[in-house]
C-alpha cells in the first residue's frame, strides 16, 4: 500500500509515467497498471480486438468529448464505446494526462488527505 501511495503522489504532483517508471524500477506498462487500478479501481486488459479508431491520433473534437463525457460520470466502458476506442486507450488518456481524478474515498484508503488533492 505504501508504494501504491507514493506512486499516486508522486504522479499528481507531476512525474510522468516513465520517470514512474525508473523510480519504481518497473516497466512503464506495470506504472500504467498501478495507477489504473488506484484511479479506476481496474487493471488494464487487453479488449476482444482492436477498437474502430485503434492507430489513430486523438483528435482535439475526441478530448473534448471525452472531457465532456469522463466529467458527466459516464462509466470509462461506454464512453470507448461511444469514442471509437478501448477502454484501455480510454483510462491512459486520462492517466497520462493528468485528467483522471481519483474519488475521496479511495485518497482516503491510501491512507492520505482528500483536501491536499
Amino acid at each position: 500500500m505504501a508504494e501504491l501511495r507514493e506512486m499516486f503522489d508522486q504522479h499528481v504532483t507531476g512525474l510522468d509515467d516513465e520517470l514512474l517508471a525508473s523510480m519504481f524500477m518497473v516497466a512503464r506498462k506495470e506504472v500504467w497498471h498501478q495507477l489504473a487500478h488506484l484511479y479506476f479501481d481496474e487493471c488494464l486488459t487487453s479488449s476482444d480486438g482492436p477498437a474502430p479508431k485503434h492507430g489513430e491520433r486523438w483528435t482535439p473534437q475526441d478530448d473534448q468529448e471525452l472531457d465532456r463525457l469522463y466529467s458527466r460520470g459516464i462509466p470509462l466502458a461506454d464512453i470507448a464505446e461511444q469514442l471509437g476506442r478501448s477502454k484501455q486507450a480510454i483510462c491512459l488518456r486520462l492517466i497520462l494526462d493528468w485528467r483522471a481524478v481519483m474519488p475521496s474515498n479511495r485518497i482516503i484508503a491510501l491512507g492520505l488527505n482528500p483536501d491536499d488533492y
